[in-house]
């Protein structure tokens, strides 16, 4: 069980419209703030065990104490958030966990069945997530995430801001998500 080595912390939404969406969850949900990065191009993806130039923008939030990450892929490279609006989904693609032992959480997930099928290593970042796909029909992947020291201040004090209502900006963009970790810690 990925409890033992993890701890459940992120709804992961895929949307057609990020800034649309980030306005709706502000403005109607009371999140945020939102953390904006508008471009994150990468070559050090895997998507199925393959190389995918994935251009995408991603903005993270919190309401109360689950991060709410949005994406919004870019171009029409293989990834998981490609076959998730092709399939004609909506809501949820996944559900992230944070883990101080990813591997071992990894290695729960492939004996209870899931399948690796994204390895996502943002340029410079200290550590990637992995995204396990479920061995049940309709059900979102799993993100497994090192929950390193960094990146564990710089989502605390997100969350901090989001809890206390500081932060004049609803939404704060930074050029990559090392500007973020940056800043925050």
């Amino acid at each position: 069980m990925i409890g033992e080595s993890g701890w459940p912390c992120q709804l992961g939404f895929v949307v057609a419209d990020i800034e649309a969406s980030m306005d709706h969850w502000i403005n109607a949900l009371g999140a945020g703030p939102f953390v904006y990065v508008p471009e994150i191009i990468g070559t050090s993806f895997l998507y199925r065990d393959e190389p995918t130039d994935l251009d995408m923008a991603v903005a993270l939030g919190y309401i109360g104490d689950t991060q709410i990450e949005l994406i919004q892929q870019r171009n029409s490279a293989p990834s998981p958030y490609q076959d998730f609006l092709r399939s004609g989904a909506t809501g949820v693609q996944h559900i992230g966990f944070w883990s101080a032992e990813p591997v071992a959480a990894g290695k729960k997930l492939l004996m209870e069945g899931y399948r690796r099928v994204f390895i996502g290593n943002l340029p410079g970042a200290e550590a990637g997530s992995i995204y396990y796909e479920s061995p049940v029909g309709g059900m979102p992947m799993i993100e497994v995430s090192a929950a390193t020291p960094q990146k564990l201040k710089a989502y605390h004090g997100l969350q901090m801001r989001a809890r206390t209502g500081t932060g004049a900006q609803p939404v704060r963009t930074y050029p990559s998500f090392n500007d973020f970790l940056a800043d925050a810690t």
